[in-house]
């Protein structure tokens, strides 16, 4: 049976490694002064070179005529460990080896002697799957294994190993591997293979692989097998079905353009064809991130297609990237778990972002920061850009009079700020203008207030001297934001966005219409009692009784 790829051309030698220069000069020292440690932890993503490097480093400690700590790979004991034949190197799947009888096996079995080689390699792969008692029974041995005895952990999922054990370890972390250096890596087993596959599409399978050479790989030697030995950029698109790494083109363009409908219709007609929400969700943010890098000229335009940057240079000058920024905001917050229907999640993020505003410009003077309102259709549509305020020009106004830019009559009005004003939009107090600033600020927080839901739902807002009153027509929402400000940090967070939209710190009274206040919060407000917010769930009436001295 012939060998997949992967393991037809996996790493024999330090030197063979792709994208871990940093890894393999360590050991190579190592080795060559004869100070390695007794016991390693090699971790990072999956298909990088942990266990290809575990097995060269296996090969080179046991190798009697080591080049400049490189294994030879020409004598028996290299040739027996690469064809996985020596009997003192053993490896262990973690995962399917994860109970406590697996461990003390080993720790019984490490004690012996090796049968031929200088030393014996233990190489524990997946270490992360060990149950707790697993890994206090290796503990021991980890730290003070015998002197002829060496091992090696790997893992793609270190936060989930013990500090008992890591620190018993000497750590090496293997990076992502480069995109151009992937493509390299695939070039090389092209021609190889004697198979002709245009360098475009190796761009695209390097890039579809997210840093994992294995998984590239892979993807490469499908191609071979399905279009045999002359394998064209349509043809790797066409393998894909993701359309090279131009997959959310359409679907970007649309986002950009706010057409929510022809979003919506986009993303259903993606998952319609076959490809998952999940690598739709992939794509789009890293189009997303592209397109920041690209506004930013930070962009590494070598870890693209020409395809992809064609596309992402056509769109850059369409949004700003403020913009781009509250999309990317939107997008990571998505989250596909507890969604039967998985296209809700992201429809429900598209709308959002349809819906969603540019972070106000702000503008600083000499004693406060006044956040200027712009009429964010006008700019979403008109995208015009805004004038420059000079600070010092503020700063010499005897009044201290901010200058609002006016998207529609381009001229600057003149507003007087009150230094406590009782009211805003007028004598009703109403809140209107303001009030979509306060929700996009606790929206770009990026933490899931349930209040920010509440706040949407109210009644009516008004500012009456000190206080902001929030009315609701149901005393279940009442009950509900009472349950939320429990919690002294959510408490916290909300006052101060308030204070920095508002420019004032307000105490917030919230209200059932028809009836006086029923919650008031400030710097110093008391939260009732579990049990008595109970009692009042379930319907009773609280009622305080005070003795008379008579």
């Amino acid at each position: 049976m012939p060998e997949v790829l992967y393991r037809k051309w996996r790493p024999s030698t330090l030197n063979d490694l792709v994208g871990q220069e940093h890894i393999s000069q360590t050991l190579r020292h190592s080795v060559d002064s004869a100070r390695f440690a007794h016991a390693y932890l090699f971790c990072g993503p999956r298909g990088t070179g942990k266990t290809s490097t575990a097995r060269i480093l296996a090969k080179a400690i046991n190798c009697p005529t080591p080049n400049d700590g490189d294994p030879c790979d020409n004598c028996q004991m290299c040739n027996d460990i690469s064809i996985g034949r020596a009997i003192d190197l053993i490896e262990i799947d973690a995962a399917s080896n994860r109970r406590i009888a697996d461990i003390r096996d080993l720790t019984e079995k490490i004690h012996y002697t090796p049968g031929e080689a200088k030393y014996k390699v233990y190489i524990i792969d997946e270490v992360h799957m060990l149950t707790q008692e697993a890994f206090n029974a290796l503990l021991k041995t980890l730290e003070e294994p015998p002197k002829h005895a060496v091992m090696i952990l790997a893992t793609t999922d270190v936060q989930k190993l013990p500090l008992t054990i890591i620190s018993r370890c000497q750590r090496f972390d293997f990076r992502r591997i480069p995109n151009d250096q992937i493509t390299n890596k695939l070039v090389q087993l092209s021609e190889s293979e004697n198979v002709t596959v245009d360098k475009e599409a190796l761009k695209i399978i390097a890039n579809h692989s997210t840093g994992s050479l294995r998984d590239a790989e892979n993807i490469l030697e499908q191609a071979i097998v399905s279009f045999v030995d002359n394998i064209s950029t349509d043809n790797i698109k066409e393998m894909l079905k993701i359309g090279g790494d131009t997959l959310t083109q359409k679907l970007l363009e649309f986002i950009i353009n706010k057409n929510l409908t022809e979003s919506i219709q986009e993303l259903n007609q993606m998952v319609s064809d076959g490809i998952g929400v999940n690598q739709i969700h992939s794509s789009l943010l890293d189009s997303v991130r592209c397109l920041m890098l690209i506004k930013s000229d930070a962009l590494n335009e070598n870890q693209i297609s020409e395809v992809l940057k064609k596309c992402l240079n056509d769109l850059k000058d369409q949004i700003d990237l403020s913009e781009l920024l509250f999309i990317s905001k939107i997008l990571t917050k998505v989250d596909f778990n507890g969604f039967q229907v998985q296209n809700l999640a992201l429809e429900m993020a598209l709308i959002e972002i349809n819906l969603g505003q540019v972070s106000p410009i702000q503008i600083v003077d000499k004693n406060q920061s006044t956040s200027l309102n712009t009429n964010l259709n006008n700019v979403s549509n008109t995208r015009t850009a805004q004038p420059i305020v000079n600070k010092t020009d503020l700063i010499e106004k005897q009044d201290h009079v901010p200058q609002t830019f006016s998207p529609k009559t381009s001229e600057f009005v003149q507003k007087k700020s009150n230094p406590n004003p009782p009211k805003r939009d007028g004598e009703s107090g109403k809140l209107d203008s303001e009030w979509n600033n306060l929700l996009r600020e606790l929206r770009l927080t990026g933490k899931r207030f349930k209040f920010g839901a509440l706040l949407r739902g109210a009644k009516s807002k008004e500012i009456h001297d000190d206080t902001l009153v929030i009315t609701y027509s149901h005393s279940s929402n009442v009950d509900r934001f009472n349950s939320e400000l429990e919690d002294p940090v959510v408490k916290s967070e909300m006052l101060s966005i308030i204070h920095k939209t508002l420019n004032k710190e307000y105490a917030v009274e919230v209200r059932l219409d028809g009836e006086s206040s029923s919650l008031k919060t400030s710097k110093n407000s008391k939260v009732s009692s579990n049990l008595v917010k109970s009692a009042q769930a379930m319907g009773a009436l609280i009622i305080e009784e005070r003795e008379k001295n008579i």
